[in-house]
């Protein structure tokens, strides 16, 4: 469900690929505060959207900055993810 949603939303595997994992990743951190299955499905499908959304507006974001401008958009994203997986 979740990689379907990310490959249908975003239209590229391997974006699809890295948003499923993070998903999944803040999945095993909020496992205690899942109370259900059912909770768990609704869970998944928000915060696979709310991923897409910003993977998204991330790509936006990179394309739109002047060429001399594009290594700090890049370093800004790696350090992001590189926070989230801490």
């Amino acid at each position: 469900m979740v990689f379907s949603l990310a490959l249908h939303s975003l239209r590229s595997r391997p974006a699809a690929e890295d948003v499923t994992q993070d998903v999944f990743v803040e999945l095993y951190r909020s496992l205690s505060r899942i109370r259900s299955a059912v909770h768990a499905g609704s869970w998944l499908r928000r915060v696979a959207c709310h991923r897409c959304i910003d993977e998204l507006r991330r790509r936006v974001v990179v394309s739109s900055l002047p060429a001399g401008r594009y290594p700090i958009a890049v370093n800004s994203i790696s350090r992001r993810r590189q926070r989230q997986s801490a």
